[in-house]
């Protein structure tokens, strides 16, 4: 392959020095008030193959302009932040000016002839577009001409970020430990060494042992010369030694408590303590003391011999107990039996009010065709023999027959959603609105409608069912716009677990998810005030002149989502369209 470097010059001080050395050979220095290699002080050609060569982070800033070099060490660090290779040859303030306020006098400094060294000072910059704090440890050096002139910057840094971030949060966590141990209300205290000199105690166990802050510094028999019979500090010194936790759950102590002789009894804890490298330092005690229950408990073991005496007597309450409990077990066997039959006859009138509706509807509409098509007749054969009024009458009596067929459809659609589907599939969501919005597809393009529809799962139930719903919630989307509006519409859905539910609603059955649907529009919207009430059969709150319908669909939508085990309701102000919530187990 050609070599697409092989016409630039070479220059010999800029051999080598990896990735940065020859990027430095092939840039276009000739635009740079350096001009060309050839061309560069002697002083710069002595100090850029030295960072070159280095395998610490350095680089240089040269002249007025401050012009910037660096080497493959101190490239890896602009890497982190999008800024390699750019910040070659740029200009020291084109390449921090984020940080120009701190580092500027530092380089003045600099070159007056002063060098300057900093350990993890702050400096913000940008990575990856985001302003970061981060911390160097760096040293500026001056860099002379043949007339022994400052004439530029040079900078040994490492960045130290990590390590500073590492012991902001280790001071934090030692000083919150230190919260913990001296606000504890367990009693606590810190030995130290054999002779278990005592370090750290906290304000619990200066009461629990009647002593002050004087004692820190001292042995633990120096500040409890009382406790010198017992085999506590063996105890001690047994932990410190083997490393072992020592618990005891009671032990009756006899103290000197603020100069008082006092009894008490204790729960205590010895643990060992290490240092970094493992050693047994120390042991801490933690301690708990438990004399008002012990003197509870011994109360109570006094009283248990009166008691016994009783036992005879609750025996024949128990057994007498025992005989109204299995009486009014049988009590309840019965009530869940007619319970039972309540069901059932429940269950019958359901079916029952299922084939009435049937029977009604289809005997109501077979009288109410013979109206809609005589009407129809007469409007058509004998138009010449009415005048205006009377073929508006007809109409308007058209009219009222279609409305009243509307209405008993929506009723048979409703009584037969009375008992829930017995035949519960996996249903997908988005086949289901598929499905609804090809059934819509002429007002959907008459009106202009932008649906948007977002990923929907899939759930078990009936999908004549979830049809019905989302066709009803649709439909109402597209019909209740202002007018000279073009329908919004969107369909979103998310996963809500049974403990955020929203309170005030109650899912027909238990699940430990809900898939949420939510419908939402941009339509005339309604009060918020009516938002429970618009579930009602035929609750309207707009006149069949404003809006058509028969206040029968948001019904359904309830019917047939109580049915699923879920629930609905909706949020809406005025103007400002309507969201509908439908909760369905996941």
């Amino acid at each position: 392959m050609e070599n697409i470097y092989e016409d630039l010059p070479t220059y010999a001080f800029l051999q080598g020095g990896g990735e940065m050395g020859e990027l430095i050979r092939t840039y276009d220095w000739s635009s740079c008030p350096l001009q060309t290699p050839d061309q560069w002080p002697s002083s710069l050609k002595t100090i850029i193959p030295l960072i070159l060569h280095a395998k610490v982070p350095m680089f240089v800033w040269w002249g007025n302009e401050l012009i910037q070099f660096y080497n493959d060490a101190y490239r890896d660090l602009l890497v982190a932040g999008g800024r390699h290779p750019h910040f070659l040859g740029k200009s020291a303030y084109q390449c921090w000016p984020e940080s120009w306020g701190i580092i500027k006098p530092l380089i003045d400094q600099v070159l007056e002839g002063e060098g300057v060294y900093m350990e993890n000072l702050l400096i913000p910059h940008y990575r990856y577009g985001t302003l970061l704090d981060s911390y160097w440890t760096f040293g500026y050096s001056p860099i002379y001409d043949e007339e022994n002139h400052p004439v530029g910057v040079l900078v040994n840094c490492t960045e130290t970020t990590q390590t500073v971030v590492s012991q902001q949060q280790l001071e934090i966590s030692e000083a919150f430990s230190q919260q913990i141990f001296h606000s504890s209300p367990v009693a606590k205290c810190v030995f130290m060494g054999e002779n278990m000199v005592i370090q750290m105690v906290n304000d619990s166990m200066l009461t629990l042992l009647g002593r002050d802050r004087s004692i820190i510094g001292k042995t633990f028999m120096e500040v409890v010369p009382e406790l010198t019979v017992t085999p506590l500090m063996g105890r001690l010194r047994q932990v410190l030694a083997t490393g072992e936790t020592y618990i005891q759950p009671e032990e009756k102590q006899e103290l000197i408590r603020f100069g008082q002789p006092y009894t008490g009894y204790y729960h205590y804890t010895c643990s060992v303590l290490k240092n970094e490298i493992g050693e047994h330092t120390g042991v801490i005690v933690a301690v708990i003391e438990i004399t008002d229950q012990v003197r509870i408990r011994q109360q109570v073991e006094e009283r248990e011999a009166q008691y016994r005496d009783l036992s005879e007597h609750l025996e024949q309450v128990v057994k007498f107990r025992t005989e109204e409990l299995e009486a009014s077990n049988e009590e309840l066997v019965s009530s869940n039996e007619e319970l039972q039959d309540l069901n059932k006859q429940l269950q019958l009138a359901n079916d029952r009010l299922q084939q009435f509706a049937y029977v009604a509807s289809h005997d109501l509409q077979e009288p109410l065709r013979k109206i809609q098509t005589f009407s129809s007749l007469l409007s058509q054969k004998y138009e010449q023999q009415f005048d205006e009024s009377g073929l508006m009458m007809l109409s308007r009596m058209y009219k009222a027959g279609e409305q009243m067929s509307t209405l008993i459809n929506d009723l048979l659609a409703y009584s037969r959603l009375i008992s829930p589907s017995d035949e519960f599939n996996t249903i997908s969501l988005q086949q289901i609105i598929a499905s609804v919005l090809e059934t819509l597809e002429l007002t959907i393009e008459q009106s202009g409608a932008i649906i948007s529809i977002e990923p929907l799962p899939t759930v078990r139930g009936d999908a004549m069912q979830l049809g019905q719903l989302f066709q009803n919630l649709i439909s109402n989307a597209l019909k209740f716009t202002k007018k000279d509006q073009m329908p919004r519409i969107s369909i979103a859905a998310e996963l809500v677990l049974e403990k955020d539910f929203p309170k005030s609603l109650k899912p027909t059955a238990k699940a430990e998810c809900y898939h949420l649907i939510r419908v939402k529009d941009e339509g005339v919207g309604f009060d918020s005030k009516y938002a429970s009430r618009i579930f009602g059969v035929f609750e309207r709150l707009h006149t069949k002149q404003e809006f058509a319908g028969t206040g029968i669909g948001l019904a359904i939508c309830q019917r047939v989502v109580e049915n699923h085990g879920g629930a609905i309701y909706a949020e809406s102000e005025v103007n400002k369209g309507a969201t509908f919530h439908v909760y369905l187990p996941a």
